[in-house]
């Protein structure tokens, strides 16, 4: 038992050695403060703890651990840069607040910065791809996040297309939500009222957009 505790607490030495060494390189490379503190947070509350754990079950040498750090850090930045594409040069009131928070999806919302993010897909399943290809950096965290917003970006992209496509008016579409009886548009059976209909919408995009692993 003496013996196991040991080689745990110098694993735990050798990659608290690997961290600091770079501690100097877990910024945004915008080096904004406001920006940097939020994915700094994210990093140190979930992915670096997971991470090192990680590393010292499977007794990972300094080396490994170091590797993984590099591709992990990039891929986290690169992924709050898709989440709020706006951050750089956000207006008064759309300044990212957090990296990534569960979102109700509210058709009367669609595409608001006001919200703390502004998703831009491209580059988000862009990210996603290069995350599905790196196997040794899969974490729950980074998968619900993926998984997260992605199913968002999904629905309000086929939401802006269905309102746009079909002439639809969102005051006319508000005000029918609140008649007793179904106004023309929910008679209609709108697909961005059936989650059903809209979430499986999302999922085939999804399955479409994302290689298989």
């Amino acid at each position: 038992m003496a013996g196991r505790e040991f080689a745990t607490e110098k694993t735990w030495e050798e990659l608290r050695d690997v961290e600091q060494h770079y501690v100097r390189q877990w910024t945004h490379p915008t080096d904004v403060a406001r920006l940097n503190a939020i994915v700094r947070a994210e990093w140190e509350r979930y992915l670096l703890p997971t991470f090192r754990d990680q590393a010292i079950q499977s007794k990972s040498s300094d080396i490994q651990y170091a590797a993984a750090l590099s591709a992990v850090w990039p891929l986290a930045t690169g992924l709050f840069d898709a989440l709020h594409l706006n951050a750089h040069a956000a207006n008064k009131g759309e300044e990212p607040r957090y990296f990534w928070r569960h979102q109700e999806f509210d058709i009367f919302r669609t595409h608001d910065a006001t919200r703390g993010f502004a998703i831009r897909k491209e580059d988000l399943v862009s990210c996603a791809a290069t995350y599905l290809s790196q196997p040794n950096i899969r974490t729950s965290r980074f998968d619900w996040v993926f998984l997260d917003a992605i199913i968002l970006a999904e629905l309000e992209a086929y939401s802006h297309h269905t309102f746009n496509s079909r002439g639809l008016d969102r005051d006319e579409l508000g005000r029918d939500l609140l008649e007793p009886e179904p106004g023309p548009v929910l008679r209609a059976e709108h697909p961005l009222l059936d989650p059903r209909r809209a979430v499986h919408h999302c999922c085939a995009d999804m399955v479409r957009v994302l290689p298989c692993q």
